[in-house]
């Protein structure tokens, strides 16, 4: 992944009295996209089980207080009492451990007409559109790792 910086355009100053268009520049994307779903972040569920064994990996305040604050989540009824998502987790688990997760390319754009569904995400998982990959998707999340990760990185703090 590389990010490049992008010089701003040199504003003219258009005669008086003439129309003015407001600038368009085309920016060229050169990053990667990487989508986590609701889909993966069901995948992350953090169970009762996962805090007990987080529970004996350290000492640390910050280990117990995530511990402890991660017990008051409720279990709801979305995934039948098993667990809570993790969402904010897989990511930065992406950039540290990208082997953790099985990726596909795809094409992705967000409805921007009128209507419930603007603002929504579409993700053409199976190359319907025939639309070029723009995105890396998260499909998958080894649960083991991930799990094992993150009680590992948060036994090192204080």
């Amino acid at each position: 992944t590389m990010i490049s910086a992008i010089s701003p355009p040199k504003l003219l100053v258009p005669p008086a009295g003439a129309a003015v268009q407001p600038p368009t520049v085309p920016l060229p994307l050169v990053c990667t996209v990487v989508l986590a779903t609701l889909e993966l972040t069901a995948q992350a569920l953090c169970a009762p089980t996962h805090l007990t064994q987080w529970r004996t990996a350290g000492t640390g305040r910050c280990l117990h207080a995530l511990c402890d604050i991660q017990a008051t989540v409720p279990l709801g009824p979305r995934f039948a009492g098993t667990g809570a998502a993790l969402h904010d987790p897989c990511a930065v688990a992406w950039l540290i451990r990208s082997d953790l997760f099985t990726t596909r390319g795809c094409a992705a754009s967000v409805d921007l007409g009128p209507g419930p569904s603007r603002g929504r995400t579409i993700i053409d998982r199976w190359r319907r559109t025939g639309a070029p990959a723009n995105v890396t998707l998260l499909e998958t999340l080894d649960t083991d790792g991930f799990f094992a990760l993150l009680g590992e990185r948060f036994a090192r703090l204080p």
